[in-house]
């Protein structure tokens, strides 16, 4: 067993309890890290520092200034299997609709690799495109797209907390979140 990968160097069978037991007895090989665990287990924790890139910084868009729109696509790539779905959720790929979600902002986004998402649906894969740019809006526009952006976190999504204040302008990261239509 332990040739064909069945038992472990300590003739232990290969498994999520071959970790656990591992991690009881500590025989794991140290890496050159001070995070304790295993990599890939709940105990080896890591933190890492938060950042903003400097393209999302001070890019909250300015009324007759130059903006930029990308389209954020969605395809879902890996349907969830019917064994996975437990409770016989339809499906719905994110594709299929004649709606999707946009990024407004002052600053070009540099090309970013399309990226898995896992949702209730399966494997979904983003991608984030230009759209349109060096385009202006008046302030009354700005004012409505702000308005939405806001309505769409804190009444859709709840995410608006009690101590948090909603002041896009004075943000280290601020850009608009908004509702696009296909148009063909």
């Amino acid at each position: 067993l332990h040739k064909i990968g069945e038992l472990d160097d300590h003739l232990m069978p290969v498994g999520k309890e071959t970790v656990k037991y591992e991690e009881e007895l500590d025989l794991h090989d140290e890496e050159e890290t001070s995070v304790p665990g295993r990599p890939g287990s709940t105990k080896r924790r890591q933190c890492y520092p938060k950042a903003i890139p400097e393209c999302l910084r001070g890019c909250y868009p300015v009324p007759e200034q130059p903006c930029y729109l990308y389209v954020i696509g969605m395809v879902l790539t890996t349907p969830l299997p019917d064994e996975l779905n437990f409770r016989r959720r339809k499906l719905y790929p994110p594709e299929d609709t004649t709606r999707c979600f946009g990024i407004l902002t002052a600053k070009p986004i540099p090309r970013i690799p399309h990226f898995p998402v896992y949702t209730r649906s399966g494997e979904v894969t983003i991608s984030i495109e230009l759209q349109k740019s060096g385009f202006t809006l008046r302030a009354e526009q700005l004012e409505l797209i702000t308005r939405l952006h806001q309505y769409i976190f804190s009444h859709i999504l709840r995410l608006e907390k009690p101590a948090l204040e909603f002041k896009p302008v004075e943000a280290d990261s601020a850009y608009c979140v908004l509702p696009l239509n296909f148009v063909e």
